[in-house]
């Protein structure tokens, strides 16, 4: 009998998230089904550079935007009390 890749509870609790309709919530089983069903982890393994940076590069982006927007409502912020 082959093992089994993914626990019992594993699965039960992806089962029940995607009947809930949390799928958006569900990246473990997602992992679990890349590796275990399409054996995805030797693909993942040689992308993870590149998604890797992309991720970095969003989060900069991300950082970047929230910092241009703090400054500009400072500065709105000191221009609406006696900054004129």
């Amino acid at each position: 009998m082959p093992a089994r890749a993914v626990s019992g509870t594993k699965a039960t609790t992806a089962s029940i998230k995607a009947m809930e309709g949390q799928f958006a919530n569900n990246n473990k089983a997602a992992a679990a089904f890349i590796n275990t069903v399409l054996g995805g982890a030797p693909i993942m393994q040689a992308a993870f550079p590149i998604v890797g940076g992309l991720a970095f590069a969003g989060m900069l982006e991300t950082v970047g935007t929230k910092v241009v927007d703090y400054f500009k409502k400072l500065e709105e912020a000191a221009l609406g009390h006696g900054g004129r």
